[in-house]
């Protein structure tokens, strides 16, 4: 693929995406517990001025650093207090994070290609998706995730020290999103590429003012706080870390070691089968593949343990297991024809189309059977089309099979009895 086609395709997917997130942005309120928990404290925050001391229902609250009530608050301020100024900033992260994807793969697999479509699996993984419709601090953490990666590599590359300061800025602001978790995969990222990629060339001097950009922008909050009270220190360290990662229970986020084994597959559909026929196949020698296993292995296996070891669990965080995922996907989507491609767009898009015209249609309906039973149908189907040698006129009967079983699914949901009071959304004050 031509160097100025691919960027002229991935700005309209960008743009396309986007657009299709601002406009229905403010379409429903703020219905999940912790968006609504981080809307309401950003509203506090321009309200009362503060934008030091987090509170919620006026009581203070440090469960997290404050960088995504501070983006939020921003974004209040312009748009005005709704759901769509909390979303705003979100959408703006979702198409920087796409970026960085393109450039970062490309620069690791020297593959424009592969880079195409590590950038297109990316921004249509669902886990992806999930995290840049509601507010929370992932999708943040996931820009500073990948930001520090991309410099870190470029850094490598070009031998440039402020490529290595941008690294440690990243870093900082990623410690100021939501901790030391910045540091997984990172950190992981860095120790599987060691002997593949250039050895960084720096002196005491840089290490010294890369340390100090990192405190400078990462610490400052908690040291501030811990000044004021030296409480917070005990509070941050013992009952935010130590709790999270070991007691769990005390934030009722304690979950089996597997837990994410059977979620993996239904935040990565359709790309799931892709990714899994890279995983088993056999070495051919090809370019790319030597990154390829060391990206699988260090960027998406390596921190999957570490996130299944801690004992504190939620989806969206193994948010940052998609950058890894969306790499090796992409380098083995390079070796699939154009119309086994064609069906896996068709296949996620009807996956969007259902699950998103289901709840705005029908929103009393079983919500949960709905988002397990069509992307499980839909998971059955991409994992036959892997291992069936298609031609067209196959794709149309697939495609049509499928949007049938779709639909079912969907005529179902909209007749069944169910007990259930329709879903209220939260509402934020103006004032």
């Amino acid at each position: 693929m031509e160097s100025s086609r691919a960027k002229f395709d991935l700005t309209i997917l960008i743009f396309v995406l986007a657009g299709t997130m601002l406009a229905t942005a403010n379409l429903w309120g703020v219905v999940e517990t912790s968006e609504a928990r981080y809307a309401e404290i950003s509203r506090e925050m321009l309200r009362s001025g503060d934008w030091l001391h987090p509170t919620l229902l006026k009581i203070h609250h440090y469960h997290k650093p404050p960088i995504t009530y501070w983006i939020t608050a921003v974004a209040y301020s312009v748009f005005g207090v709704n759901a769509f100024a909390a979303r705003f900033f979100l959408t703006v992260a979702y198409c920087a994070q796409v970026v960085i994807v393109f450039n970062l793969a490309k620069l690791l697999f020297k593959n424009e290609l592969t880079a195409y479509y590590a950038a297109v699996i990316y921004s249509t993984l669902p886990l992806v998706l999930v995290s840049v419709r509601a507010l929370t601090t992932d999708a943040y953490l996931n820009l500073f995730v990948l930001l520090s990666l991309y410099c870190w590599t470029k850094f490598l590359y070009a031998q440039k020290v402020s490529f290595f300061y941008l690294f440690c800025l990243s870093l900082g602001l990623g410690f100021m999103t939501k901790g030391p978790v910045i540091f997984i995969v990172p950190l992981l990222a860095i120790a599987g590429t060691w002997n593949l990629l250039p050895r960084p060339k720096l002196n005491s001097f840089h290490m010294v003012t890369g340390l100090s950009i990192f405190i400078m922008f990462g610490f400052w909050w908690f040291g501030y706080l811990v000044k004021e009270n030296w409480v917070f220190a005990d509070y941050f360290f013992f009952h935010h870390l130590v709790d999270r990662v070991a007691h769990a229970e005390v934030f009722s986020r304690k979950e089996p070691w597997y837990y994410y084994l059977p979620i993996i597959p239904l935040v990565t559909i359709p790309w799931i089968v892709i990714f899994l026929k890279q995983t088993v196949a056999s070495p051919t020698g090809r370019e790319g593949e030597s990154i390829a296993r060391r990206v699988l292995t260090w960027w998406f296996i390596m921190p999957l343990l570490v996130f299944s070891i801690a004992s504190s669990k939620l989806v969206l965080y193994i948010l940052p297991l998609a950058i890894g995922f969306s790499f090796v996907a992409g380098h083995a989507a390079i070796n699939f024809n154009k119309v086994q491609l064609l069906v896996y767009v068709i296949l996620t898009s009807l996956v969007y189309v259902a699950l998103i015209v289901v709840p705005l249609v029908r929103p009393q309906i079983n919500i949960e059977s709905t988002y397990i039973l069509i992307p499980t149908t839909c998971l059955i189907i991409s994992i036959v089309l892997c291992f069936v040698d298609l031609h067209l006129p196959r794709v149309i009967m697939i495609s049509s099979l499928l949007s049938v079983v779709i639909s079912y699914f969907i005529h179902r949901f909209f007749f069944i009895s169910i007990a259930m009071k329709p879903t209220q959304s939260a509402q934020l004050p103006t004032s």
